[in-house]
């Protein structure tokens, strides 16, 4: 099964948080903005039972693996 991905940007001013491409919140601080992206996965993987995950882009771009469930 695909993992669902939570996304953790920077978004001038602040962060976002999205999923599948669409804004979920934005955030001023990194850490508000990466706690509720693991959140919002964990819930998800607890309700359903699909393998989620959190990626944030950092500031030079690259994509990191930041949390996952199942």
């Amino acid at each position: 099964m695909e993992r669902t991905l939570f996304s953790v940007e920077p978004d001038a001013p602040g962060w976002q948080v999205s999923l599948c491409g669409k804004p979920l919140e934005h955030f001023q601080l990194k850490i508000a903005a990466l706690r509720a992206a693991t959140t919002f996965a964990r819930i998800r993987h607890h309700a359903t039972g699909e393998p989620t995950g959190v990626h944030m882009r950092m500031l030079c771009g690259d994509l990191v693996m930041v949390d996952r469930h199942g």
